[in-house]
């Protein structure tokens, strides 16, 4: 009876470490994610270097980050910098007046009368779907406006969140294949199950 309520009371004391746990990483989930991620996409050029250039595992795992970085991590940053500046600015344009997306709709029924007729045909309201067109017009700009302002406000965190992601990328593009046989001891599964879930996780 004692060594059943030890064995509960260590699985709820258990279960209840591992959410809070959950919850305290909860705002790094995104650079865990993509720290995985680059890990995996990677991983093959971490092993090239192997054969090429021997087992030196932090330099090896070092060229490949910054391979990732060059290729992968500053073209991404910079197209994403660039299409929230010019959602910004387009949605500061659409809130002045100087431009007018239902104006140019009604210029294009306006040359192309056709338009509206062939709509008719399937029922379709011209009107309404114009209105559709402004909305998710007018709502896409105002949504890359909101992360301008988002990113700017948590400059720190956009930051911190980075490193984190490179820093972790680091370790499980170096010491990945290590994690992955760890993981696979310690799971109950069988050892080719696992490794055939980790393989589909992978290409997944």
């Amino acid at each position: 009876m004692y060594t059943k309520l030890e064995t509960r009371t260590f699985l709820a004391m258990l279960v209840g470490v591992s959410i809070a746990f959950a919850l305290l990483m909860k705002p790094f989930f995104g650079p865990i994610f993509w720290a995985i991620a680059i890990a995996l996409i990677f991983y093959p050029v971490n092993q090239w270097l192997t054969r090429r250039m021997g087992d030196r595992p932090n330099i090896n795992a070092m060229i490949t980050l910054l391979v990732c970085i060059i290729i992968v991590v500053i073209p991404v940053l910079g197209l994403g910098a660039a299409l929230i500046t010019e959602g910004m600015g387009l949605y500061q344009k659409i809130q002045s007046g100087e431009i007018r997306p239902g104006e140019y709709i009604d210029q294009v029924n306006r040359s192309f009368p056709a338009i509206q007729a062939f709509l008719g045909q399937f029922d379709i309201s011209f009107g309404e779907l114009r209105d559709r067109v402004v909305s998710v017009f007018v709502g896409g700009s105002q949504f890359l406006a909101k992360q301008a302002l988002g990113i700017g406000q948590n400059t720190f965190q956009f930051f911190l969140g980075l490193a984190l992601m490179v820093y972790l990328a680091f370790f499980l593009i170096r010491d990945g294949q290590k994690l992955v046989e760890l993981l696979i001891k310690a799971l109950p599964l069988g050892d080719e199950r696992e490794r055939l879930l980790f393989a589909k996780f992978a290409e997944v």
